[in-house]
């Protein structure tokens, strides 16, 4: 679905114990004319796959799209390159069929670079999306920038989505964190301090928990969770994330 006017690596993760994609990625790359496949010992955080091939496949914009997405419109790649072109330093977003909601980004090298990182190494599954979102919208003021490109996100299913409430919880209590990751990249991007408020939806600033949502919490289990035993590496990020959320707790408290 590509122009073909632009220069495309298609870099495919995946777990060292998952060799039928590593086959599958050999075989693409006998028909693109970039396919690199990025093979790793299985860890606990989406984001960190993410960072670590960015960090291998360096580019002007990176599109992090998972196995079970479809890109829906023609000339995706042109279209990201016009905006590219408006604002070489901004984050967009993707826009998904009104049925199948789904947020995925497209980030500058200019962000990845002042940010030093796309996604957080936090999380086993949702959330660093939201994260970005919200940094993006303290460090610009500006609502999420959508280009006209559209996907569908086919997931009927969330690996590794347990424990819900504990990460919901575990995202809510790291928002200094975001405020200030948001002042260090605008100041690294040489923007003017955002003097305003956050943008509100719903009656929340965007990129908060909604109302509502932690009621939603058993049925989104009970529909896309996870039904396998926790894995080692989720149960060290989950560890991780339980003494993060201790130490962000007592600095509050203080």
């Amino acid at each position: 679905m590509s122009s073909r006017l632009h220069a495309i690596s298609y870099a495919i993760g995946y777990d060292s114990d998952d060799p039928a994609t590593g086959e599958a990625a050999y075989m693409l790359g006998l028909g693109e004319p970039v396919v690199i496949p990025y093979c790793s010992e299985r860890i606990g955080s989406l984001g960190q796959m993410v960072n670590n091939i960015a960090a291998k496949t360096p580019a002007d914009v990176y599109c992090s799209l998972c196995d079970d997405v479809e890109i829906l419109s023609r000339n995706w790649d042109h279209t990201i390159y016009a905006n590219w072109l408006e604002q070489p330093d901004g984050v967009w977003w993707w826009r998904a069929l009104k049925e199948r909601p789904a947020t995925y980004a497209v980030v500058s090298h200019k962000w990845y670079e002042a940010a030093g990182y796309i996604f957080t190494d936090y999380f086993p599954f949702w959330w660093d999306d939201v994260w970005l979102m919200q940094v993006w919208n303290l460090a610009s003021g500006k609502l999420p920038l959508g280009i006209d490109a559209f996907l569908d996100d086919r997931a009927f299913a969330t690996h590794r989505m347990r424990d819900l409430r504990f990460w919901t919880d575990f995202y809510t209590v790291l928002k200094p964190q975001r405020l200030s990751e948001a002042a260090r990249i605008g100041r690294a991007l040489g923007w003017p301090p955002n003097g305003k408020s956050l943008v509100i939806e719903n009656g929340v600033p965007l990129g908060d928990v909604r109302p509502g949502f932690l009621t939603e919490i058993p049925g989104i289990e009970a529909h896309q969770g996870d039904k396998g035993p926790a894995t080692p590496e989720y149960l060290a990020a989950k560890q991780r994330a339980e003494h993060m959320m201790r130490t962000a707790e007592s600095r509050a408290a203080d």
